[in-house]
């Protein structure tokens, strides 16, 4: 029985592991990943990565990192406890570095084959609230 026990938490221990990963799953042109691809937001001297979640898809936590002088997002397989009901993400950039990337237009998304994409950004006099899902800031 304890043998048994021991193979299950091991099993389980491997799963988790394996399912989290800092390395891009997710296309920016997947549409059961997106309805609305990411796109950075300026409102009113503020920066967000915006997106919206398919229909059936929430709670996925974007990842960002800076390399070679840009600004890179990236969404990898882990989950994160979203609330599903809001499928439009405003995540909210506010790292300096970041936003002198974003105000150089090297801002990208990141794909499953290490392509880059570069992401549109989008100016609006609308009042963003940053309200998403997850929450995240950059």
């Amino acid at each position: 029985m304890k043998k048994i026990l021991a193979a299950s938490f091991l099993l389980a221990a491997l799963t988790f592991i394996s399912c989290k990963s800092t390395q891009p799953e997710f296309s920016v042109n997947d549409s059961s990943i997106f309805t609305d691809t990411p796109v950075i937001i300026i409102s009113n001297s503020r920066y967000f990565l915006n997106f919206s979640y398919a229909e059936k898809l929430c709670c996925y936590s974007t990842e960002s990192k800076i390399k070679n002088d840009s600004l890179i997002f990236f969404l990898p397989a882990e989950r994160n406890s979203g609330n599903p009901e809001i499928k439009s993400v405003y995540e909210e950039i506010t790292t300096p570095e970041k936003i002198s990337l974003i105000k150089s237009g090297k801002v990208f998304w990141e794909e499953p084959d290490g392509n880059l994409i570069k992401l549109e950004i989008l100016r609006t006099d609308k009042e963003v609230t940053g309200q998403s899902n997850i929450g995240n800031t950059h």
